[in-house]
């Protein structure tokens, strides 16, 4: 709680600063009515373009405790983020209602320029952060049904399903602790299929 507090205040007083640059001598109440109507006045959502990696050029993520750990710091942003912004976290809410499988989720996440952001903090993308959810997920299932079948996967969600098992205790940690930081906001109560 102290350490978001304290990142909260840096990225508060960073993003003053920038602001102060940015008006080069406006005084403050200037900038805020400038930025003020800039919002009300743009009401169509920025659109991010990006690329899904083909499988030469990155595929899919490999999780370490290092993967983990960044995806679980964004986690945590994002749920303050959706918290702050509820207009956000209804289009978000909308479009994992109308998502049937994880991949689905991508473009409407990269089409939010503040998730695009806060997820390029933690050096993560959006197919990145996705990827990452979704790998835990099905290394859960696959550990606690081992007769399942791991031929239609590729050799990195192999490995995946093979370092969920070993750190079972880890990822369910990671996924308690990211829906805990979540409480009391909007969620679907069906997981997209993620196989």
């Amino acid at each position: 709680m102290v350490r978001r507090r304290t990142l909260c205040r840096a990225v508060l007083t960073l993003s003053l600063g920038v602001v102060a640059l940015a008006a080069q001598g406006q005084g403050l109440a200037d900038v805020a009515k400038t930025t003020d109507a800039q919002r009300k006045s743009h009401t169509v959502p920025t659109t991010v373009l990006k690329v899904r990696p083909s499988a030469g050029d990155g595929g899919p993520v490999k999780l370490t405790e290092g993967v983990l750990q960044r995806y679980l710091q964004a986690r945590v942003a994002l749920a303050d983020l959706r918290r702050a912004d509820k207009k956000l976290d209804g289009r978000l809410y909308a479009a994992v209602k109308n998502a049937s499988h994880y991949d689905d989720l991508g473009p409407p996440y990269a089409r939010e320029a503040d998730i695009v952001d806060l997820f390029a903090t933690y050096g993560l993308g959006t197919d990145d952060y996705l990827q990452i959810e979704a790998a835990m997920l099905r290394g859960r299932d696959y550990a606690a049904y081992p007769q399942l079948s791991k031929e239609r996967l590729s050799p990195v969600q192999r490995e995946n399903v093979d370092f969920v098992k070993k750190h079972l205790s880890l990822v369910s940690d990671v996924l308690q602790r990211g829906k805990a930081a979540e409480q009391g906001l909007m969620w679907w109560t069906v997981i997209p299929n993620f196989h």
